[in-house]
């Protein structure tokens, strides 16, 4: 059975949403080295069992809202192509941040990540409401 549009979407909402809870706990609980190299921070990050998680869940994100947007095309949904491409936005955003973040350990780019996360969970909750309000 094809998982219809909606569902992915909310299942894209849930999963930002995990991810932002991680994110939150990360930024406040877990502490990468002071002073250190991106190569040392990757280290770091590859030996956090949370940070890696959300790492993870990032990429699962970031491929599931790149089917969402080819679902769209291929299926000719009009009313989802914004929603799809814009929230794709928000996640690529979000994870290339991320990615700068660990090497950099700078705090506009963890600030850069939460506004990846609020356009694309913002965006997807628009294309689920405005998709409601058609039926």
């Amino acid at each position: 059975m094809k998982l219809s549009i909606d569902k992915q979407a909310s299942g894209l909402k849930i999963g930002l949403a995990l991810q932002f809870i991680l994110g939150i706990y990360i930024n406040l609980f877990v502490h990468f080295p002071e002073n250190a190299d991106a190569k040392a921070n990757w280290n770091f990050a590859q030996h956090s069992w949370i940070v890696l998680l959300h790492i993870l869940i990032g990429t699962i994100l970031l491929i599931n809202a790149t089917v969402l947007l080819v679902r769209v095309y291929r299926l000719k949904l009009n009313l989802w192509k914004l929603p799809a491409i814009v929230g794709l936005i928000g996640i690529v955003i979000a994870w290339l941040s991320g990615e700068q973040f660990v090497t950099t350990q700078q705090d506009g780019w963890s600030f850069a990540m939460a506004l990846g996360f609020v356009l694309a969970v913002s965006i997807y909750g628009w294309g689920l409401a405005r998709n409601e309000a058609k039926k």
